[in-house]
């Protein structure tokens, strides 16, 4: 896939994706588009606390998965695109017990539940969906709680 991917992972990747911590897509919104929208997305964000964060990080950063590792890393500086930059976590694949999905209107939010009971709370832009999709299916499915 990606060579300086592979490299940081430490391991060929099989699928990766551009996601964020819960609260980036709404902040930069807020940011960035005027008027009325900007301002009710500015007050949602700021009544649900802002950014929520991942390992010390807030922001856009990339899901890497390989054959036995799950990695998260921060976007770096690229040419075209942004390019696979430092660690913030890297887990083993036996690690994940699932990845489950929510609702959402500008991002699509998933979860990463950890087998120490750790849920790792993300979301994707929406044109990265499809690749978390693939991502979440090559793990186990939520066993159900009834």
């Amino acid at each position: 896939m990606d060579k300086k991917a592979a490299e940081r992972l430490g391991e060929d990747v099989i699928e990766m994706a551009v996601i964020q911590t819960t609260g980036t897509g709404r902040a930069m919104m807020a940011g960035s588009v005027g008027g009325l929208v900007g301002a009710v997305a500015g007050g949602i964000a700021a009544s649900s606390g802002g950014r929520d964060e991942l390992l010390g990080y807030k922001g856009r950063m990339y899901l890497l998965v390989g054959p036995t590792r799950l990695g998260f890393f921060r976007l770096g500086p690229g040419l075209l695109k942004a390019s696979v930059g430092e660690p913030l976590g890297i887990f083993s694949r036996d690690a994940v017990t699932s990845i489950t999905f929510g609702g959402g209107m500008l991002t699509a939010a998933f979860t990463v539940n950890l087998d120490d009971g750790t849920a790792l709370v993300l979301e994707a832009p929406r044109t990265e969906k499809g690749k978390v999709e693939r991502i979440a299916a090559l793990f186990p499915p939520p066993i159900p709680t009834e």
